[in-house]
C-alpha cells in the first residue's frame, strides 16, 4: 500500500513537473518575441535619432535661382564631372535642346549620372543647364525642375489625386487630360472616388504598367523641360511600354530626354547613344552610325536580338 502511495506521488510530482516545464517553454517564447519586438523598436528610435542629426544637404539654405523660366531651352553640359564614389571619371559631354540621348552602362554608372543631376552626391566639376551651373542653385528649385520616372513604379498612400498633383497645383479637368493621355481614364472612372480614391484602401488594384502610366501622367503635369528615364520601361508590359514611348515622343518632344538603360529596343530612334565603360565615355553617336560599324553598341543590339 505504502509503496502504491509512492509510485502515485511520484507520478503526481512529474505530471506537476512537465506542466511547469510546458509553461516556462511558452514563458521563454513570448520573452524572445517580446525582446524581439523591443529591440525593432529601439532600432527605430535609434535610426530617426541618427537621421534627425545629419547635417543638411548642401544646397537647401541657397536661395539662389534663375529670375526667369527655367530651363527653357534645356541644355545640359557636364564638365569634367567625377561623382563621389569615382564611379565617373572626368565625366564630359553636351545634350542638345530637345536632343533624346540613351545611356547605356552598368548599374553603378547610370546611378551616378542621376545622383549627380540631382545633386544627391556633390561631385567634382561642374553640370551646366542653360548657362547655369547646377551646383550653385538651391536643391529643392533644381530637382522640382527635372522630372525622373524609375524603374520601380510606387504610389504613395493617400489619395490618387494626391499621387498625380502631390503639391495641389492643377484643376481636375488638367488631371483628366493627363489621364486620358496615358490612356487611364476610363479606369479611373471606374475607381470608387475616382480621383479621390484611397490609394490604401487595396494596394494591388492598380498594376506596376499602371502605376507607371499614373507617373508618367504626373511627369505630364510637371511640363519640364528636362526628363530622365531610368530603365522606366523595364518593369512595364510590352503594350504598356509602346505607349510610353509614343506619348515620349509626341508629349516630350520638345524637350530634352536623357535615359538611363540597357533595354536596346526602347532607344534605337534616339538622337545619340553614350556608352560607359569603367566611368568613361567610349561611344556617343548616332544609334544609326554605331549599328554600320563594329561597335560596342551594334555587337549589343545583334546579341539581343539574335538571342
Amino acid at each position: 500500500m505504502y509503496s502504491l502511495l509512492l509510485f502515485v506521488f511520484i507520478q503526481a510530482l512529474t505530471g506537476l513537473a512537465m506542466v511547469y516545464a510546458l509553461q516556462l517553454v511558452i514563458s521563454i517564447h513570448w520573452a524572445v518575441h517580446e525582446g524581439i519586438i523591443t529591440y525593432n523598436l529601439m532600432t527605430s528610435v535609434e535610426r530617426i535619432l541618427k537621421f534627425s542629426n545629419l547635417p543638411e544637404e548642401p544646397g537647401y539654405k541657397t536661395r539662389a535661382k534663375p529670375i526667369s523660366a527655367w530651363p527653357v531651352k534645356a541644355a545640359c553640359e557636364f564638365r569634367n564631372v567625377t561623382d563621389g564614389s569615382d564611379t565617373l571619371q572626368n565625366l564630359s559631354f553636351v545634350l542638345r535642346p530637345k536632343e533624346k540621348v540613351a545611356i547605356l552602362g552598368r548599374e553603378g554608372e547610370k546611378s551616378a549620372i542621376l545622383s549627380t543631376l540631382f545633386h544627391l552626391s556633390r561631385p567634382k566639376g561642374r553640370i551646366i543647364i542653360d548657362n547655369i551651373d547646377i551646383l550653385n542653385l538651391n536643391i529643392q528649385f533644381l530637382r522640382s525642375s527635372i522630372s525622373v520616372i524609375f524603374r520601380e513604379p510606387f504610389l504613395f498612400s493617400g489619395k490618387l489625386r494626391t499621387n498625380l498633383d502631390p503639391t495641389e497645383k492643377f484643376k481636375d479637368f488638367q488631371l483628366w487630360k493627363a489621364l486620358e493621355t496615358v490612356q487611364l481614364k476610363t479606369f479611373i472612372e471606374s475607381l470608387p472616388g475616382q480621383l479621390y480614391y484611397n490609394v490604401t484602401d487595396n494596394k494591388d488594384i492598380f498594376s506596376t504598367s499602371q502605376k507607371q502610366l499614373i507617373n508618367l501622367a504626373r511627369t505630364l503635369l510637371e511640363g519640364n523641360k528636362i526628363l530622365v528615364l531610368y530603365d522606366a520601361l523595364v518593369n512595364v508590359d510590352q503594350e504598356t511600354c509602346e505607349l510610353i514611348q509614343d506619348i515620349i515622343r509626341r508629349k516630350f518632344r520638345d524637350a530634352t530626354v536623357l535615359s538611363l538603360t540597357n533595354r536596346l529596343d526602347t532607344i534605337v530612334d534616339f538622337h545619340r547613344v553614350m556608352i560607359l565603360d569603367k566611368g568613361k565615355i567610349v561611344e556617343f553617336e548616332p544609334p544609326e552610325y554605331l549599328l554600320q560599324r563594329d561597335s560596342i553598341f551594334s555587337h549589343l543590339y545583334y546579341n539581343h536580338h539574335s538571342d
